[in-house]
């Protein structure tokens, strides 16, 4: 967490939590909605602009930015909650 000056500069700049703009996804929903479409990882990068890394990142589990899930969503023609973990909602 930030402090000091910097907090105030962050806080200024940012006046939301950093945490509310990270979602957590759902990595096996994402990879099984990518899978019924017939798509590789390379095949969503290309149609969603998310990197392959992110898509990886995202089904091993890790959480995204509501950005990266909705273009993610856009790609798999879904609606971008059910990207999302049952926790999230």
């Amino acid at each position: 967490m930030y402090t000091g000056r910097l907090a105030y500069v962050v806080k200024m700049r940012y006046p939301y939590s950093m945490e509310a703009l990270i979602v957590k996804a759902d990595g096996k929903k994402l990879r099984r909605l990518r899978k019924l479409a017939l798509m590789t990882q390379e095949e969503l990068t290309r149609a969603s602009g998310v990197s392959r890394d992110t898509i990886i990142r995202i089904e091993n589990g890790h959480d995204a930015h509501p950005s990266t899930i909705k273009k993610l969503a856009k790609a798999l023609e879904v609606e971008g909650r059910e990207l999302l973990s049952e926790d999230a909602e």
